[in-house]
C-alpha cells in the first residue's frame, strides 16, 4: 500500500518529466522492463533523471543509471521511501558517472586509434592498421568546408617536409558527392591518400569519434597511439618536427 501512494504521489512529476524528457522517459521504460522494476522504482528514476537534467547533466549515462537501480532496488529491497530510495540512487548514479568519465574515450590522447575502413577514391578499402609504423594525421574534412580549405594549405606544406621522414595523411571526407570531392582534391594538391562513405556528417568513422565540426585531425604515432589533435597551422609543423627526427 505504502509504495503505490508513493507512486501516486509521483505522477506530477511523471508527467512533466514526459514532457521535458521523452527520451529518457523512454530509456527508463525499458530499464523498468528489464530490471523488473516497479512503477514505484521508476517514477523515482524520472523524478531523479528530471533534477539531474534541470542541474545541467546532459549525459545521464543510462548504463550507470541501470546498475544504480540494481543497486537501490535488488540488493536492498527494504528501502520503500522516496527520500532513501532517491539518495541510493543518486548517490550510486554519480559514482558510477564519475567513474565513467574518467574512462578514456575514443580520441583521447594516449589511446591507440580504433580500427576503421574505407574506401579510397579508386573504391579500394583502406584501413587504418596498414598506417603502422608511420606517423599519419588523420584529417577529417570536406570540399564544402571554408574553413578546411583554407587550412589545406598548412596540411601540404607539412605533407611536402616531412613525407619523407615517415610521415603520411589520411584524409578523411564528410562530403556526399563524389565529383565536388574529388575536385577539391585535385584543387588543393592533397596528394596523400584519401577515403569516405559519401555520406556527409553520418560518415561512419566521424561518428565513432564524435565528430561534429571540421576541420578536426589526429595525429598518431607508429603504434596507432594519438599523440595529438586538431593540430592547425604553426603548431602542426611544431608538433611533427618534435616527434619526427
Amino acid at each position: 500500500m505504502k509504495r503505490i501512494l508513493i507512486a501516486v504521489c509521483f505522477i506530477p512529476v511523471l508527467a512533466f518529466a514526459q514532457k521535458q524528457n521523452k527520451s529518457t522517459q523512454n530509456n527508463l521504460k525499458s530499464l523498468e522492463l528489464k530490471n523488473g522494476l516497479d512503477s514505484f522504482s521508476y517514477a523515482i528514476g524520472i523524478d531523479i533523471s528530471t533534477q539531474l537534467s534541470n542541474q545541467g547533466v546532459k549525459d545521464l549515462n543510462l548504463d550507470a543509471l541501470s546498475q544504480a537501480f540494481n543497486d537501490a532496488f535488488k540488493g536492498n529491497p527494504k528501502l520503500i521511501s522516496n527520500e532513501q530510495a532517491g539518495m541510493v540512487i543518486q548517490q550510486k548514479f554519480q559514482e558510477l558517472s564519475q567513474k565513467k568519465a574518467q574512462e578514456p574515450k575514443i580520441g583521447d590522447i594516449g589511446t591507440v586509434i580504433p580500427d576503421f575502413e574505407q574506401n579510397d577514391v579508386d573504391g579500394k578499402p583502406i584501413n587504418i592498421k596498414s598506417f603502422r609504423g608511420k606517423y599519419v594525421l588523420i584529417d577529417f574534412w570536406a570540399s564544402w568546408c571554408g574553413p578546411c580549405r583554407g587550412e589545406n594549405p598548412n596540411v601540404v606544406n607539412a605533407y611536402k617536409k616531412y613525407s619523407s621522414k615517415n610521415f603520411t595523411v589520411l584524409g578523411i571526407s564528410l562530403d556526399k558527392s563524389k565529383d565536388p570531392w574529388i575536385q577539391a582534391i585535385n584543387s588543393d594538391g592533397l596528394t596523400w591518400t584519401h577515403v569516405s562513405d559519401l555520406k556527409g556528417w553520418t560518415n561512419a568513422v566521424a561518428q565513432k569519434f564524435g565528430i561534429n565540426s571540421i576541420p578536426q585531425n589526429f595525429l598518431i604515432d607508429p603504434n596507432g597511439v594519438i599523440i595529438g589533435k586538431n593540430l592547425r597551422g604553426p603548431d602542426l609543423d611544431s608538433k611533427l618536427e618534435s616527434v619526427i627526427k
